[in-house]
């Protein structure tokens, strides 16, 4: 091999069509693993097609690209004040915006948000089992949104709804300046964190069956405290 030549293989060493195993020779794990393969090379594919599409676009689209991919946390949000303002007395008709860095617990129950809708850029807390009903034209996210209750599933009297409704929006801006192009009515997290739980921390999401009645109604658990999360 000459220098500077790419050490190529051999006639013996190609790989022709008759050495490729037709599907009905592969095991199951071969096939997965073909699959995921497979699956792997084509989003690899579309990624060099994304990279090539930027190499040949101008500073000014790539540097909007790069933006509109760079929603992370606020560093306003480092330290939340965890003394939560009511929004009981709070007049919502043009919206309801939480600044960075503040805590507000919603107390307004059943209500209209006007204006573009909520805007979480610090911290908005739906206290335990509260029951609200509220329409908003959207919901951006940029802080937390904390929705939770620890009654038992079978006996939720108080529930939490949030109706996206009312006129079309077309974008919404971010604290960073992003502009996210948004079409009806969005429910947008960007760089922010979801934090809805439908029952108590301490509950177990399932449990082992025992045994089950001969009627096939009703069965027994391992877990005992599971009474106390589902009645």
């Amino acid at each position: 091999v000459e220098e500077g030549q790419p050490n190529l293989p051999s006639h013996d060493e190609i790989v022709t069509e008759e050495d490729v195993p037709s599907a009905g020779t592969l095991t199951e794990e071969e096939l997965s693993r073909l699959k995921r393969e497979t699956e792997e090379s084509i989003i690899y594919a579309a990624d060099m097609e994304y990279l090539k599409a930027l190499e040949n676009a101008d500073e000014e689209s790539v540097g909007e690209s790069r933006r509109r991919l760079s929603h992370a946390p606020l560093a306003c949000n480092a330290v939340v004040d965890e003394t939560c303002q009511s929004t009981a007395n709070m007049d919502l008709s043009a919206g309801l915006t939480v600044p960075c860095g503040e805590c507000y617990t919603y107390d307004s129950a059943n209500a209209v948000i006007g204006g573009t809708g909520i805007n979480v850029i610090g911290k908005l807390v739906f206290p335990a089992n509260a029951a609200a009903d509220v329409s908003t034209r959207s919901v951006l996210v940029q802080g937390e949104l904390v929705i939770q209750s620890d009654e038992k599933v079978s006996q939720l009297a108080n529930k939490i709804g949030i109706t996206l409704a009312g006129e079309a929006v077309t974008s919404l801006t971010t604290e960073a300046g992003i502009t996210i192009p948004t079409t009806g009515n969005p429910f947008i997290v960007a760089g922010g964190k979801l934090s809805v739980s439908g029952m108590a921390q301490t509950c177990n999401t399932w449990a082992k069956i025992k045994a089950v009645s001969p009627d096939g109604t009703g069965f027994i658990v391992s877990d005992t405290s599971l009474a106390d999360c589902y009645g």
